[in-house]
This record gives C-alpha cells, sequence and structure tokens, in this order.
C-alpha cells in the first residue's frame, strides 16, 4: 500500500467547495479534510473519504472522473439545477453507490463517538465562501 498523507486544512485551501478531498500519486495517496467546530466530525469525514476513495478504486472510478464530476456539479448547485446538497448525493452521481456506503458508515462512526448526527451535517464547513450550502 502506498503512504497515506491525512492533512487537515482551512477549507479556503481545499481545491473546490468540499469537506473532504483525495487524490493519489505515484507513491502516495492524499485526504485533505476541512477544519471543523469539531474535531470528532474530521474523523467522521476522514473515514467516508477514506471509504469513498478505495470503494471508488475498487470499482474502477478514477479520482480525475470524480473531480470532474464535483466541479460539473458545482456549477449546476450555483445555477440551481441539482437536487441534491452534494455531488455525492446526486441521484445519477457516478460514484454514488460508494458515497453512500461511505456515509453510513460516517454515521455509524458519529453515533458511536456520541455526535449527533444532525447537528454534524448542519455544522459541516464545506464552502470556501464561508455559507453552509
Amino acid at each position: 500500500m502506498k503512504e497515506i498523507i491525512i492533512k487537515t486544512i482551512p477549507v479556503e485551501k481545499q481545491r473546490y467547495n468540499t469537506a473532504g478531498d483525495y487524490w493519489e500519486t505515484d507513491s502516495e495517496i492524499h485526504f485533505r479534510i476541512s477544519k471543523q467546530q469539531d474535531e470528532r466530525s474530521e474523523v467522521a469525514i476522514l473515514l467516508h473519504e477514506l471509504i469513498e476513495f478505495f470503494l471508488t478504486k475498487q470499482h474502477g472510478i478514477t479520482e480525475k472522473e470524480i473531480t470532474e464530476y464535483d466541479l460539473a456539479w458545482e456549477e449546476k448547485f450555483n445555477r440551481g439545477e441539482v437536487k441534491a446538497d452534494e455531488p455525492g448525493s446526486e441521484p445519477g452521481c457516478i460514484y454514488g453507490d460508494e458515497h453512500n456506503i461511505s456515509l453510513i458508515i460516517e454515521r455509524i462512526y458519529c453515533m458511536a463517538a456520541g455526535v449527533d448526527w444532525t447537528k454534524h451535517d448542519e455544522q459541516l464547513i464545506f464552502r470556501q465562501d464561508g455559507s453552509k450550502s
């Protein structure tokens, strides 16, 4: 397995509007988690991203395809043309199954760590302009 590098960063330093991001190089796998109000939320996001990364990789969905999809979704979001509040939850998402499995793991962690899911979800910081949605 490649070296895994995990960093928590201000949302403004993400490549685009997201609570979590990942990519792979020849020798490393990188995860970037947007700084949250509660460290447990950061762990929940990290677990989501880890599961999603490895499932999409195993299912032949590339990070390039995911990033292109996410950026196109963001443009549609800005025009009010989407149904979901995040790209992975949009009907027809190319990595929707992997995202939904990752959400289940994220929810299980929150439950075990004593984090109220609704509060976690409402307080997620993922927009670079500071807004929540």
